[in-house]
């Protein structure tokens, strides 16, 4: 019996199908743990952008993406993403 605990790629592949099926805070709270393990997860911190804008928190996003961006900042998928956000904050100068 494999008692240990799922590693990275598992939580991401379950939070990914979460997120998929609009379960957005099971695929959240997942995501929140992946952080936790792997801080500069680029991907975690990409997708709980991409559940926060959907669900409306537009401040939240733009901080997820921001994380990312620290990451990984020629990533041109979260570059356009956080240039929505900023877009649907009327902040156009900075979404440019």
């Amino acid at each position: 019996m494999n008692t240990e605990a799922p590693d990275v790629h598992e939580l991401l592949e379950r939070a990914k199908k979460l997120h998929k099926e609009k379960s957005f805070g099971q695929a959240e709270n997942i995501l929140e743990d992946v952080i936790k393990t792997d801080p500069g997860c680029f991907e975690a911190l990409n997708i709980l952008g991409v559940i926060h804008y959907q669900s409306g928190n537009l401040q939240k996003a733009e901080e997820f993406f921001n994380r990312a961006l620290r990451i990984e900042p020629r990533s041109t998928k979260t570059i356009l993403d956080l240039g929505v956000v900023l877009e649907d904050c009327d902040r156009f100068s900075e979404a440019l």
